[in-house]
């Protein structure tokens, strides 16, 4: 909702309300504050569309997200919760957990990331979910629960490629091979959410004290962000 051109079903839905037209260049307006990070003015547009159609749950979408830039994380979690209520979608799961997190709701947040674990999610909503639900196991110290969910994360994934390039070879012919280090097993090409989880997973072994083991993903993290959208580059060891 953020391209200004509303979806054909958002437009049904808002036409069988009054003054249709209205509502709909308010909600465009809206849309356009959200991209140009103008999230308050945002807010303050969409706060009486989502009380007017409260069936629309796209309003509850975009307005629980402004909620969560501008740090409201209660009435974020309010509209959020609803759209995945009415949609039964984990979608937005990872802002959720990141919600809980923020509020110190521990309890919350894994229930959030239990549900989204067990969701079926594209793999990128998946993995921005593990990265926060990482980040809210360190925020009460387990370091360790945070790394074995993230390693082991990649770990699986890499296993599963390796699957699906060697399909048909039979494990009778397969001699057991040297374990690899993580950072051999990380994607050749991995997406921005696959950069972040790498870039967690090496602050986390950081601050266990794992000095190479982070020094040695902060590299592969600099290497496959040439924007350098992070202080990887920074943080690594001479």
């Amino acid at each position: 909702m953020t391209d200004f051109e509303l979806p054909k079903e958002l437009v049904t839905k808002v036409a069988k309300y009054g003054d249709a037209e209205k509502k709909l260049v308010a909600i465009e307006g809206a849309a356009k504050h959200f991209d140009r990070q103008r999230y308050g003015q945002a807010e303050k547009a969409l706060g009486p569309l989502v009380e007017e159609m409260p069936e629309v749950f796209e309003l509850k979408e975009l307005l629980g997200l402004c909620c969560y830039r501008l740090g409201k994380y209660k009435n974020a979690i309010k509209y959020l919760t609803a759209f995945s209520n009415q949609t039964k979608s984990v979608e937005q799961h990872p802002v959720l957990i990141d919600c809980y997190r923020a509020r110190q709701n521990f309890e919350a947040a894994s229930r959030f990331w239990e549900e989204l674990s067990n969701g079926k999610p594209e793999a990128h909503i998946l993995i921005e979910g593990r990265v926060v639900f990482a980040g809210a196991l360190v925020d009460q110290g387990e370091l360790g629960a945070a790394e074995k969910l993230l390693s082991s994360a990649i770990e699986n994934d890499s296993e599963k490629n390796k699957r699906g390039k060697k399909q048909g070879a039979s494990d009778s012919t397969k001699t057991p091979s040297k374990p690899l280090s993580l950072s051999k097993l990380l994607p050749k090409r991995p997406s921005e959410s696959e950069i972040r989880q790498v870039y967690m997973l090496a602050d986390i072994y950081e601050r266990g004290g794992h000095f190479i083991k982070a020094s040695e993903l902060f590299q592969w993290v600099t290497k496959h962000d040439p924007d350098n959208n992070t202080d990887a580059s920074e943080r690594i060891l001479d």
